[in-house]
């Protein structure tokens, strides 16, 4: 019983678990069964979600154990396949063939499965506030187009991740490794930093040892670090206590949070312990155990695949490879990001595999040669006596590699220093703080300008314009679509330098500002600034959302100018159109910039005026009644009551100089002078700057000489 006959071989079939006489097998799991059985406490009823993540995401087990002779002991007490697993860690229901008779073949010795190895991980050393979500996934899942959609379904819609705006993969040593304590802070420190502001997807092995731990410990020092995507792709069969997550009937016990122990330690087992300041696990299995890098090929494809998915105008998503430390396989890894295009930052002085390429450059000089479309380039070459000292170096750094190994590590090490553009090497001695060693890095890498108007947004999120005027604006034709993203973009995060620098590559501010884009900047004002409130009172606030249109702007206005000034709005023949183009689209620009407290973006646009003394008064008057509001409150502010009138005067200071150059400009004439003082403004409910100096209050306008003049006068 139990064994039957297949070719000539006997086969054994095998329950993982025992089963006593008295013991029944479980039923069949019921349709209802595989479903995650939540109550609903609002409604006060039971709803049953079939998990997408069960039906759709499958891992790899082996059906056949065929036993590995090499490392059976001598006494039967251990017997291990050719996966790398013992008999017990087998799936239930495997098969055993003579190995004398059978080769274990992993396409026909494993299969796939579905199985509850998903949810969330409690990692029971540490707080239970931070539970990172994780998969076991099958490592073809990337090689179908129907698969990859899948990947992108899990990051994108179930595991809700945030659209990146750069993509950061870090390789090197996966065992722990001694890295001076400078060098570490500055790394750590640097690398939260560019993640943070870019809201980046940093990508990492996973695991708790070598450069992941330290990938770990940079975004868990900060106070933002559970914010910061960081996924690690890991070789499911070297996870420690991996039993320990999850199980092919999870939801039947309630497990979709699985308890795991990183303490709790087998020394006798290979493998690694998952890292606990990760965000999310992708852990990669091909139905082997104990088999480091099986997860490389998956990563490699979906660092790739993402980048391309969120690419924009042409441009694939930016991504960066930094190489700390390492191993022979990290030089392999950071060649193949560089072959796809995409630079690559080493760190000098963290060892072995980094300091290899760092001496190899110091060893290099450049020389220009033609890339195969016949463009001129830079290559870094080695001269003979130099390659010798780089083959020692590299017999130092691995002293245990064989010679066919080194030969490998020299001809990588060569070909990467032909790629001089893309290859930058970071020193402890550089006077750059590391987040801008990486800006810089990417921006030389995409020096070409098919992937300027990435690199000049991420200048722009990293405040570093210097970096923008002299490697990208010079090398970068934008298109006026292009121009008017980045000047929304600048305008966003409140970088004046930005803008000015957009407007001078010629933004059409009539195409730029429609009235349904100056809606939508008016919906992304900060929650913290008086004119969110304000607008919220009078009614930009409904269905638990702020969106405010441009009559409740008009309305506001009318209520800051006390009923002397009608907004066109608030009239009744207004009717929104969003493709519609404004006149004065400075004079819109100067209100939503003083509106949202932003007085250098303000004084910016005003600049740019066709009618700065007006402006300047209803800037002045705007001010003035943002610091009255704060004065009034209950929580006042001082600081920033005092400010906004600083502000206020400022621009009525900003005005009174425009009209004494004009009266100067004018030679005192009468008439001429009437003309500029009696102009009604269109824009400003047709008063005229005498009006508009006594609806604002402006009495720093008012008792100029000028002013004072012509008052006289008439």
């Amino acid at each position: 019983p139990g064994i039957r006959k297949i070719s000539s071989s006997p086969v054994r079939v095998f329950l993982s678990q025992p089963v006593s006489k008295t013991q029944s097998l479980p039923p069949p799991a019921s349709r209802s069964s595989n479903r995650k059985t939540i109550f609903d406490f609002k409604k006060r009823k039971i709803r049953t979600d079939q998990p997408w993540i069960n039906k759709n995401i499958e891992y790899k087990i082996c059906t056949t154990f065929v036993e590995n002779t090499k490392k059976t002991k001598e006494d039967g007490s251990y017997a291990e396949c050719h996966c790398g697993a013992e008999k017990s860690e087998h799936a239930r229901g495997y098969t055993e063939q003579d190995p004398d008779t059978t080769s274990w073949d992993k396409a026909e010795h494993t299969r796939k499965a579905r199985g509850f190895y998903f949810g969330k991980i409690n990692f029971r050393e540490e707080d239970g506030t931070h539970r990172p979500d994780f998969v076991r996934i099958s490592e073809d899942y990337l090689d179908t187009e129907r698969y990859e959609r899948r990947v992108m379904e899990l990051l994108i819609s179930k595991w809700k991740l945030a659209r990146p705006n750069l993509l950061i993969s870090v390789t090197g040593g996966a065992q722990d490794f001694a890295c001076p304590p400078e060098l570490e802070k500055r790394f750590k420190r640097g690398l939260a930093k560019a993640a943070k502001s870019t809201d980046a997807w940093i990508f990492t092995g996973g695991t708790n040892t070598g450069v992941m731990k330290l990938v770990g410990e940079a975004v868990r020092g900060t106070s933002f670090g559970s914010q910061i995507i960081t996924i690690g792709v890991a070789t499911w069969g070297i996870i420690k206590n991996r039993e320990q997550l999850g199980s092919p009937s999870a939801p039947n016990t309630g497990k979709l949070v699985s308890g795991y122990d990183t303490k709790v330690d087998d020394k006798k087992k290979r493998g690694a312990f998952l890292d606990p300041n990760h965000t999310h696990f992708l852990l990669v299995d091909d139905g082997t155990q104990y088999q480091y890098g099986v997860e490389i090929d998956l990563r490699s494809k979906l660092e790739q695949k993402i980048s391309e998915k969120f690419s924009e105008g042409g441009c694939t998503l930016p991504q960066i490879c930094i190489l700390i430390e390492g191993g022979p396989n990290s030089i392999k890894t950071l060649l193949s990001t560089i072959r796809l295009g995409n630079p690559g930052l080493v760190i000098a002085g963290s060892g072995r595999s980094a300091d290899v390429l760092a001496e190899a450059h110091k060893l290099s000089r450049p020389e220009e040669a033609f890339d195969s479309n016949g463009e001129r380039i830079t290559v870094r070459t080695l001269s003979e006596a130099n390659k010798e000292e780089l083959y020692c170096i590299i017999g130092k750094k691995f002293p245990n590699s064989k010679n066919q190994q080194k030969e490998e590590i020299f001809d990588w090490t060569l070909e990467l220093l032909r790629n001089d553009k893309l290859l930058t090497i970071y020193e402890l001695n550089d006077s750059k703080e590391f987040d801008l060693a990486l800006l810089s890095a990417l921006i030389r890498g995409n020096m070409d300008g098919t992937s300027n108007l990435a690199s000049m947004r991420l200048a722009i999120t990293w405040d570093r314009p210097a970096l923008a005027d002299t490697l990208i604006l010079p090398t970068s034709k934008f298109t006026e679509p292009e121009k008017a993203d980045l000047l929304k973009i600048s305008i966003k995060q409140d970088k004046p330098i930005f803008i000015e620098m957009m407007l001078d590559q010629g933004v059409d501010m009539k195409y730029f500002l429609t009235q349904e884009r100056l809606c939508q900047m008016y919906k992304e004002i900060e929650k913290t600034v008086i004119c969110y409130k304000k607008l919220k009172k009078i009614g930009a606030y409904s269905d638990n959302k702020f969106s405010p249109s441009l009559t409740h702007i008009g309305m506001l206005m009318e209520e800051i100018l006390e009923g002397t000034y009608q907004s066109e709005f608030t009239a009744e023949s207004y009717v929104m159109n969003g493709e519609k183009n404004f006149d004065n689209p400075y004079d819109m620009m100067v209100v939503y910039a003083v509106l949202n407290e932003s007085q250098q973006m303000a004084k910016l646009f005003w600049k740019r005026c066709k009618t700065p003394i007006a402006t300047g008064l209803i800037a002045y008057k705007i001010n003035k009644y943002l610091s009255e509001v704060q004065r009034a409150r209950l929580n006042r502010d001082e600081e920033n009551e005092k400010i906004l009138l600083e502000w206020a005067y400022e621009f009525g200071r900003l005005s009174v100089g425009v009209m004494h150059q004009c009266y100067k400009d004018r030679n005192h004439q009468k008439d001429l002078w009437t003309e500029v003082m009696t102009m009604k403004h269109k824009t400003w409910g047709n008063l005229n700057l005498i009006d508009l100096a006594y609806t604002t209050g402006a009495q720093q306008f008012t008792a100029q000489g000028a002013v004072q003049t012509w008052l006289s006068d008439i």
